[in-house]
């Protein structure tokens, strides 16, 4: 059984669960027992399900008002909207806090790229700075106009690989 059959089948069995509860408790204080329906559908991956979980809770809580009738106190009606109230701010800030959570996994996966990216770009100087060594090592065995030749090109490659540090904040002063 898919995951989301689960919890829905799960959250109607609570829904079914607190409705009659709530038709039993003409006060209207077990509406507030709703928000343990929001708290489920939390559970899923869903961005909307605790959106449609709040609706249904929220006609619940009128057709309990309706099932009360004219026997409603204010103290009843104020029950009832107290409990949407917590339902629907329950909802709001879930779904704030899974965009949250969606904008720090995004974040966190650019600033993994941005490593690797650093990385590579270390390593590919290493091996630079590694064939200009390589290359100040035989310069050192030769003593020609070939090895002022060879100095030269070590110094403009160093100059070259000390720009690509500057560029990349690397060095920075």
């Amino acid at each position: 059984m898919h995951a989301n059959t689960k919890l829905s089948l799960a959250s109607f069995l609570v829904a079914g669960g607190i409705f009659a509860i709530d038709l039993h408790t003409p006060s209207g204080l077990a509406t507030i027992l709703y928000v343990i329906l929001i708290w489920l559908s939390l559970l899923s991956k869903d961005a909307i399900f605790p959106v449609w979980s709040a609706l249904i809770c929220t006609v619940l809580i009128f057709i309990g008002y309706a099932y009360v009738g004219e026997n409603a106190s204010w103290g009843i009606i104020g029950n009832r909207i107290f409990a949407l109230i917590i339902v629907w701010l329950s909802v709001a800030l879930s779904v704030q806090s899974k965009e949250v959570e969606r904008e720090l996994r995004q974040l966190n996966e650019t600033l993994e790229l941005k490593v690797l990216a650093r990385t590579i770009s270390s390593e590919n100087r290493a091996i630079m700075l590694e064939k200009q060594i390589k290359i100040l090592e035989g310069i050192r065995q030769q003593k020609t106009e070939e090895a002022f030749k060879n100095i030269d090109e070590v110094i403009d490659n160093l100059r070259n690989i000390k720009i690509l540090f500057d560029d990349e904040g690397v060095n920075e002063q």
